[in-house]
């Protein structure tokens, strides 16, 4: 099946969608589509650097075309602008039409769905949905309604849904007409990479935060529970340099920045060397809508897979993951209730392994591959039921 992604950014080696997107596009590659992935065209992004950074071999089915975003006014002044990248999209799949047609558009973003829904009909479209763009920070009532709209048309006209979560699911049914297959595919973890790291290297006393600073990240939360933690160390990586300068100063603020350290952004190889020294692995959560209901990180998958002590906010999107058998769960937002969690873990050795060893075998069911499997499979299912459709209208 030839699978159309348009991904209407630059990849910058510095978001989760773009790690999400990636392996989602390689391991649907793996399961024999051939996947062409349009992508903002970046001077400084090639094929090959994509598939170096983030640790994947190239693969012959999995094509990426540079598509136009910018309006450039001088040599030295240019603006973005979707809509570029939304003709550009257009005349891509018109001019393929004969030799080498899209069968299936698949595409996590909204704007883009909408826009190929209205502007190819006739191709089968599944949407990846991660969040509510209406629930967001909505500063008026008309702006919830274009947007409630937009993803009202956008669910009710799909011709397949996938979700990255249960509640996430439940609350698509609540709130929008569906009228499609819909299907749950939680985010996944490169086994691989982090599957092979030995827990044996791990230093007991230090922590680890990857991912970005976000607020409803809680990354505060676990920088204030240092001061409960005086014989702990805490690497954060992740963040752009003024995100990183904004958590400096909480941890002047807090007196525990020279237990504090801060790395940036990595690549996926990069990424792994700290992440198997460090003991305990992260993820505060605060109890927001994103956060508590649609979430599924990242780095909860990789902490899983490379054998680490799983500290988490105890949400309901965390607990369709984990439980009182593989983590430690504790109150979000609490820096007094992180740090008591994390000390349990010194307190109860034995448990600890157990835990980790159950989360470390969970993991597995958590794989790119594992995870593209079931995507395929439903895409399928979605082609088959559109053909049939059609053969029925006409």
């Amino acid at each position: 099946m030839r699978i159309f992604y348009p991904y209407p950014e630059e990849i910058t080696f510095k978001k989760a969608r773009e790690i999400q997107t990636i392996h989602t596009c390689h391991a649907l590659a793996q399961c024999g589509h051939e996947v062409i992935l349009g992508v903002a065209y970046n001077a400084d992004v090639s094929r090959q650097r994509i598939f170096d950074y983030f640790n994947l071999p190239p693969l012959p089915n999995l094509k990426f075309v540079f598509l136009p975003r910018y309006i450039r006014f001088t040599k030295t002044f240019a603006v973005s602008f979707q809509a570029v990248f939304l003709r550009a999209l257009r005349d891509f799949i018109s001019a393929n039409r004969q030799d080498q047609p899209v069968e299936l558009i698949y595409t996590r973003h909204l704007k883009v769905a909408e826009f190929c829904l209205h502007e190819f009909a006739d191709i089968p479209l599944v949407f990846e949905s991660h969040e509510i763009f209406s629930l967001g920070q909505v500063d008026s009532p008309d702006k919830f309604q274009r947007l409630f709209d937009q993803e009202n048309f956008v669910y009710s006209h799909v011709q397949g849904l996938v979700s990255i979560s249960n509640n996430l699911m439940d609350y698509l049914h609540k709130h929008f007409t569906i009228r499609c297959p819909m299907v749950k595919a939680p985010d996944g973890v490169d086994l691989n990479l982090f599957g092979q790291l030995n827990p044996a290297e791990a230093d007991p006393n230090q922590i680890i935060y990857t991912g970005s600073l976000f607020g409803w990240k809680g990354v505060d939360t676990v920088i204030k529970a240092m001061r409960y933690l005086p014989g702990q160390k805490l690497w954060i990586l992740g963040g752009s340099p003024g995100e990183v300068a904004e958590k400096q100063r909480l941890t002047a603020r807090w007196k525990v920045s020279g237990r504090c350290e801060f790395f940036g952004y990595m690549s996926r190889t990069d990424l792994a060397k700290p992440l198997a020294k460090a003991f305990i692995g992260v993820l505060p959560n605060h109890r927001e809508e994103i956060s508590e209901r649609f979430t599924s990180p990242l780095k909860l998958f990789e902490y899983m897979a490379a054998g680490k002590a799983v500290v988490a906010s105890d949400l309901p999107s965390i607990r369709e993951i984990l439980d009182e058998q593989t983590a430690f769960l504790c109150p979000p937002s609490s820096p007094r209730s992180l740090a008591q969690t994390i000390r349990k873990i010194y307190l109860q050795p034995e448990l600890t392994r157990t835990r980790i060893e159950m989360a470390r075998t969970r993991a597995k069911e958590f794989s790119w591959n594992r995870r593209a499997t079931v995507i395929s499979s439903f895409i399928r299912e979605v082609l088959d039921h559109h053909r049939t459709a059609t053969l029925r209208a006409a």
